[in-house]
């Protein structure tokens, strides 16, 4: 289709844009709103999907942002102002491209989103402050955390028939159950893990991902090798016959 011509029906047309992706969490009780973090987020492109969601992370209370004050209260004021149009209420987050101090707006999702993994840290639980906000009483929050966190989704380098058995470490979470099949590409778990920084936090939660990939294909290679192992024979039995009964 050209640049002048019409959009077919049940289609609609994207700008690319450069930029990093972050997304504004935050509560609202439909006028006003608290935001939680300005989390950062990434991606773990796959042959098939470029821009496949890979992970996220809030960085500490006290560690330095990427992205200006300015900018990041000029950002909390516009969602705030389609919160006041729309009447929104709950957990919610918007997501977004920052490239210097341009941005887009790419969507707003009214409900908890994946970031609710690394943000759901301080005393009181974020589900009770999503029921109260939804109640129309925005919660006020405890301080954020010192430290930063994050979360990272474990995409399987090969396919597997059936997940073997495993002691899962308390760092994985989306546990799948033993038996499940798992192709190439597709999801496996999420890790956590947190770091003084937001550089700790991505090499903690690449190498856990790592080490859980491995784990798990030493575990199914010696899980396999017990169940392919030949019955002992008995005493005076030939190799091969099966035993008499």
């Amino acid at each position: 289709m050209s640049a002048t011509g019409a959009v077919p029906p049940g289609h609609y047309l994207q700008q690319k844009v450069t930029g990093r992706a972050f997304a504004l969490n935050f509560l609202s009780d439909g006028s006003r709103i608290e935001p939680l973090a300005l989390t950062e987020q990434w991606q773990a492109p796959s042959r098939l999907r470029p821009f496949r969601y890979g992970g996220a992370l809030a960085r500490g209370r006290d560690e330095p942002h990427p992205v200006a004050s300015a900018l990041r209260e000029a950002i909390t004021e516009s969602v705030a102002r389609i919160v006041r149009a729309t009447g929104l209420t709950g957990l919610a987050s918007a997501d977004l491209l920052i490239d210097g101090e341009n941005w887009w707006l790419l969507e707003i999702n009214p409900r908890p989103g994946a970031t609710l993994d690394v943000l759901d840290r301080r005393p009181t639980p974020l589900l009770l402050a999503h029921i109260e906000a939804s109640l129309g009483r925005l919660p006020t929050l405890e301080p954020a955390p010192p430290d930063a966190t994050g979360a990272e989704i474990c995409y399987a380098a090969r396919t597997y028939a059936a997940l073997p058995p495993l002691d899962w470490p308390a760092h994985v979470h989306d546990r799948p159950r033993a038996g499940s099949r798992v192709g190439r590409d597709a999801p496996i778990c999420t890790v956590t893990a947190t770091g003084a920084d937001a550089a700790t936090v991505k090499r903690n939660l690449r190498a856990r991902a790592d080490a859980l990939r491995a784990r798990l294909d030493d575990t199914e290679n010696r899980h396999e090798f017990q169940h392919d192992r030949p019955e002992p024979q008995r005493p005076g039995e030939p190799a091969g016959r099966e035993p008499r009964r």
